[in-house]
């Protein structure tokens, strides 16, 4: 991501005042990049700069961060060579008896045979889901096997760190929503932006003897909640929509932010295609 979302000065009552931050907001709108190469408007997921996250609620990740708790990164359980037989993917040759390895699952393979729901688009929030004991944890299911999720998130917390030791800059957030949007109704190509990030820190705890890698935790880093201005800024130029603003809410939280924002499209008659996606990722911004 090449900036941060800044939040919108408001106004006071002054007319001085006024004039004055009026003069600064347009200044300000002018310099952000609008462009398709800016990651707040066309975010791409890369494979080595993000982790996603399968079967978690918004809300309630956002309530147990807010309230200082720490979220584990959990990986999937990487399967025995007795489920690999019973599973087919080791097989035992007639004549001698060896064992024959086919391809081993991917994670998303074996997590699928483990009945996980492997859906990157998180699930609705509702009693019966709220209910389900893996939304009551403090654990984050993800779609990667031990080794490569650990070093995914030391990868992420070596580029954060940096960040802030050269900069200053914090560049880890949380996602837990994106729009998908389409720059025409003719367009096939969707462009995710991020609408609802908070800034996070990753931490690393001691060795898991049983898994032998070293689990990282997550935690907020600071209690801003920022709208993504860069979005707001191509929806109104592009499509005349007025993409509602985290404060707008009494009490800002995910699902409340995203019934805002599907009541915008859904009047919206330039915006047939754009829809919310309901994916959730960890990643830090370049």
């Amino acid at each position: 991501m090449n900036e941060k979302p800044i939040r919108v000065i408001k106004k006071t009552n002054s007319i001085g005042a006024s004039s004055f931050f009026s003069s600064l907001e347009d200044q300000r709108l002018k310099l952000l990049d609008l462009s398709n190469r800016n990651s707040l408007l066309n975010y791409k997921f890369p494979q080595k700069g993000c982790v996603k996250l399968i079967d978690e609620l918004p809300n309630q990740i956002f309530e147990f961060l807010s309230e200082k708790q720490a979220f584990t990164f959990i990986p999937v359980p990487e399967p025995s060579e007795k489920e690999l037989l019973e599973q087919g993917f080791i097989i035992i040759d007639p004549v001698t008896h060896e064992k024959i390895s086919r391809k081993e699952p991917t994670a998303k393979e074996w997590a699928k045979i483990l009945g996980f729901d492997t859906s990157f688009e998180l699930p609705e929030h509702n009693p019966s889901t709220q209910a389900q004991s893996i939304h009551q944890d403090d654990k984050l299911q993800t779609l990667l096997y031990a080794p490569s999720l650990e070093a995914m998130l030391r990868r992420i917390r070596g580029y954060a760190e940096s960040s802030i030791k050269d900069s200053g800059t914090n560049i880890l957030y949380l996602n837990l929503g994106y729009l998908e949007w389409y720059e025409s109704k003719d367009s096939d190509q969707g462009h995710f932006a991020p609408i609802f990030s908070l800034p996070v820190q990753l931490k690393q705890n001691k060795l898991d003897k049983k898994l032998g890698i070293y689990p990282y935790e997550i935690t907020l880093k600071d209690d801003s909640l920022l709208t993504n201005i860069t979005l707001k800024q191509r929806l109104e130029e592009d499509f005349d929509l007025n993409l509602p603003e985290i404060d707008d809410l009494e009490e800002p939280n995910p699902e409340d932010y995203f019934k805002l924002i599907e009541e915008k499209i859904y009047i919206c008659i330039n915006c047939c295609s754009h829809r919310l996606a309901r994916k959730s990722t960890n990643i830090f911004k370049i």
